[in-house]
């Protein structure tokens, strides 16, 4: 991303990054064994899977009967077992998708304001990476887009950010998105 957003990449450079990006791959997947997490992959169960999306398809009840003001922050735990399936375990402390769990505990329009508030950080990090020309301004930038897109795809399938600490350092990560594009860089040495 931040190569093809550089003004100085040749075409020549940027197809030798991507294949030195997917040679790595290789490289590291056959030092590591690709195949141990393919084998994960194809022992996975529907069982497996349903665990992790049913308490979130069941939740969908929960915003239906509260979509605009939700349960309450932390009282998934209190309020899903009245909406749960028979089919599903008794006890689900969280839903296993963020997102859900964020709209079922605060309502569509906390979902709406944090979701938000995360693209906004995601902007100012894409547009300092296409603005600034301070590399250390445009290295965090990108990984500020790198972590937001991780945790985006992460989050979908697992609760991330009910761990206090991954929260926390997410807000960070959300900050450092502007602070890439706004704060100028102080050159040690001058008055």
């Amino acid at each position: 991303i931040g190569l093809a957003l550089s003004r100085h990449a040749t075409r020549s450079t940027v197809v030798f990054i991507a294949s030195l990006i997917i040679i790595d791959i290789f490289i590291v997947g056959a030092w590591f064994g690709v195949d141990k997490t393919i084998q994960r992959i194809e022992q996975t169960t529907a069982g497996e899977v349903r665990e992790r999306v049913d308490p979130a398809i069941y939740a969908v009840r929960i915003l239906d009967d509260y979509p605009w003001f939700g349960t309450g922050g932390g009282t998934f735990y209190n309020a899903y077992p009245r909406y749960r399936g028979a089919d599903i375990l008794p006890y689900y402390d969280h839903v296993h998708n963020d997102y859900m769990q964020l709209a079922t505990e605060t309502g569509v329009p906390g979902l709406v304001l944090a979701g938000g508030v995360v693209l906004l950080s995601f902007f100012a990090a894409v547009l300092a990476l296409s603005r600034r020309r301070d590399p250390l301004a445009r290295g965090v930038a990108f990984g500020v887009v790198m972590g937001i897109t991780a945790l985006a795809i992460h989050s979908t399938v697992d609760f991330n950010l009910q761990i206090p600490a991954n929260a926390f350092i997410f807000s960070v990560l959300l900050a450092l998105g502007w602070l890439a594009l706004f704060l100028e860089r102080q050159v040690r040495g001058q008055g």
